[in-house]
């Protein structure tokens, strides 16, 4: 689920925050007071030097293969449902629903992909939106 969600986050929009008023170094960068800055998950999970350098590639087994440091720096970088203060408050119900909910879909029905492409279209609007289509 978390590679699934790593490759197809759900928010498309940036999470974006203000520097204080007594402005902030990030990265070694000084930013002045009420600066606008701002991430987005989708860049953040394609980061080869967080994810690998197959970063682009669909491989669950990544999550189970890498060594305990970077195993935390992944979690550290997995924005699917923002992070800090401003985690989605469903996330917790979210994880519990798609944990039985798969499965269970997976166990009772014989699945295809029916499109005539290999791939999902993606549209990022508010939301990553996936079409067959």
């Amino acid at each position: 689920m978390k590679e699934a969600m790593r490759l197809h986050p759900e928010v498309a929009y940036p999470l974006e925050r203000y520097v204080p008023p007594e402005g902030a170094r990030v990265c070694g960068v000084a930013l002045p007071g009420g600066t606008n800055v701002s991430i987005t998950a989708p860049v953040v999970h394609l980061d080869k030097t967080v994810y690998d350098e197959d970063a682009a590639v669909f491989r669950p087994e990544r999550w189970l293969e890498a060594e305990p440091e970077r195993l935390k720096l992944m979690e550290r970088s997995f924005l699917a449902f923002a992070a800090g203060a401003r985690t989605c408050i469903g996330k917790n119900i979210s994880i519990l629903e798609m944990g039985k909910f798969i499965p269970r879909i997976l166990r009772h029905f014989d699945l295809e992909w029916a499109a005539d492409h290999p791939e999902w279209r993606t549209e990022a609007v508010w939301i990553w939106q996936q079409s067959a289509s």
